[in-house]
């Protein structure tokens, strides 16, 4: 029987303990369920789990619905992307939206 969770700060924090903890699946499933529950830092954090197992192509959706649900990290984490497909420029201009919306980032290397 699943768990069941009353509200998405709960689910958020026990899929940040099983992140910490090193159960990368069971935190991506856990931010999964918040991010479908429509959390943007739960599909930002949902991104950085996925490129970090080396799934770019769903690590980029998380992101970009991290970002259209307003979340920064969600323009950070494309840019991330950007750098490590060796795209500076385009990097760049995402790192400078997602300070525009309070995560600077790598903003200083910008």
């Amino acid at each position: 029987m699943a768990a069941t969770f009353p509200n998405d700060d709960e689910l958020l924090r026990f899929a940040e303990r099983a992140r910490d903890a090193g159960d990368l699946a069971g935190a991506a499933g856990l931010y999964q369920r918040a991010a479908l529950r429509g959390s943007a830092e739960a599909y930002a954090e949902l991104g950085f789990i996925l490129r970090g197992m080396g799934d770019s192509a769903y690590a980029e959706t998380a992101f970009q619905r991290a970002a259209e649900g307003g979340h920064g990290l969600g323009w950070y984490g494309l840019g991330l992307l950007r750098t490590d497909a060796g795209q500076g420029e385009q990097a760049d201009a995402l790192y400078r939206r997602a300070a525009e919306t309070g995560h600077a980032g790598r903003l200083a290397d910008v």
